[in-house]
């Protein structure tokens, strides 16, 4: 298992098979099947909200310190839909007070009170179940990534490679199967 933020080559770098995350997948020869929507949702540790402003709206957003994941420091412009899918996206221009290249720093940085985090739901799951962090503006999410699994593809795909694969799909519920099956 080789885990890094970084895109491997498959055959370059002697691996079976790939977890990817990404808006989308580049044109290639690798069979790729989606796995999981990472919506973003932000979130806050209750300690930082009670010192601050309500949020009401996105645009009150802009009174707050936004943690980004991925994002350079500085103005960055975020979609915010609306969860019940009225109305089409609102866009806020936004500073960030902190970014970085973790989502899992990034979910701390929120779990200590250090701004607001646009995170995917499926990272602070439990978080929010166990009130540690709160949801912000929960009629609003940012559409995200997808969580991919990516292998090789062609008529001869390796047992272990076919097994793996069909062991996440079912995992993932992903319905039904694309790319070579048994014979």
């Amino acid at each position: 298992m080789v885990l890094t933020e970084r895109v491997l080559d498959l055959d370059a770098d002697h691996l079976d098979v790939a977890l990817r995350v990404s808006l989308g997948l580049p044109d290639s020869s690798l069979i790729a099947h989606p796995l999981l929507d990472l919506m973003l949702i932000g979130v806050a540790s209750p300690d930082y909200l009670r010192t601050l402003p309500p949020l009401r709206r996105p645009a009150d957003l802009e009174a707050h310190r936004i943690v980004f994941m991925g994002a350079t420091r500085g103005r960055l412009s975020i979609a915010l839909q609306r969860v019940d899918g009225r109305r089409g996206a609102v866009e806020v221009r936004l500073q960030s007070a902190i970014a970085a290249s973790n989502l899992l720093f990034t979910k701390e940085v929120a779990l200590a009170g250090g701004g607001i985090a646009f995170v995917p739901t499926v990272i602070v799951a439990r978080e929010i179940a166990d009130g540690r962090l709160v949801r912000v503006l929960a009629s609003y999410s940012q559409p995200g990534s997808q969580l991919y699994l990516v292998h090789s593809g062609g008529r001869f795909m390796p047992a272990k490679v076919r097994v793996f694969r069909d062991f996440m799909l079912e995992a993932f519920g992903v319905k039904g199967r694309r790319g070579p099956s048994p014979s």
